[in-house]
């Protein structure tokens, strides 16, 4: 439901286009979880992978299709994989308890143009330092091609 927190076990998938890639690994950077100007709703756009089947490629894969209406995927693009509850606790942690996220459900619809049912934000990250978006780049768990080529 809109707005439910998602559970701790659960895993979200973060969009990482190629300039938030780290040019040494190639791997998603901090500014990948950072709010930008665009972020009018003051949250980082994820999406919820459990909520849309149960092996990561099938979840991968309607992740792609739903962003693929919204947004074009670019070759050199990733998906950082991230679970919910390290997430929230490795900011907790990462920045002494002074800023505490939350991740919730916040599905994205547009009739006749897209449904990303699975969207959800990171709410909660701060503008001014880059201590938790740090954090969340340090736990994550899994990275996939964007493409899925």
């Amino acid at each position: 439901m809109k707005n439910d927190p998602l559970p701790l076990e659960n895993h979200v998938s973060r969009y990482c286009g190629f300039s938030h890639l780290d040019p040494e690994t190639g791997l998603p950077s901090a500014t990948a979880f950072m709010l930008r100007p665009a972020d009018t709703d003051r949250a980082v756009s994820v999406n919820w992978l459990e909520l849309l089947a149960q092996t990561r490629a099938e979840q991968l894969n309607l992740v792609r299709k739903a962003l693929d209406k919204k947004m074009h995927l670019a070759a050199k693009a990733s998906f950082a994989v991230l679970n919910v509850g390290r997430a929230i606790e490795a900011v907790r942690i990462e920045t002494g308890e002074q800023y505490s996220i939350s991740i919730l459900h916040n599905p994205d619809i547009n009739p006749g143009q897209w449904d990303d049912e699975s969207h959800s934000g990171i709410y909660g990250l701060p503008d001014d330092t880059d201590e938790a978006a740090v954090a969340l780049a340090g736990v994550i768990a899994e990275v996939y091609r964007a493409r899925g080529e």
